[in-house]
């Protein structure tokens, strides 16, 4: 499978609409990137990995979501 990171907005949406990849997977892979640079980026002031996981799942997600991840950073 393709890195869920490397996907446009719309080919994640159309492959989320098509079931062929996860809200919670195509997050996931964003989180374990920020994980992975943060120490050298620094660009994170809190991130709260848990809630943006429980945010992706479809039971959170008030109405239709495409599972880009969106966080504030300062």
């Amino acid at each position: 499978m393709t890195d869920p990171r490397s996907l446009t907005v719309r080919e994640a949406a159309r492959q989320i609409a098509e079931r062929r990849l996860t809200a919670e997977a195509l997050a996931a892979a964003y989180l374990d990137r920020i994980e992975a640079r943060e120490t050298m980026v620094g660009a994170w002031q809190y991130l709260d990995r848990e809630r943006a996981l429980a945010d992706a799942t479809p039971s959170r997600r008030a109405d239709r979501c495409t599972g880009s991840p969106s966080r504030s950073k300062t």
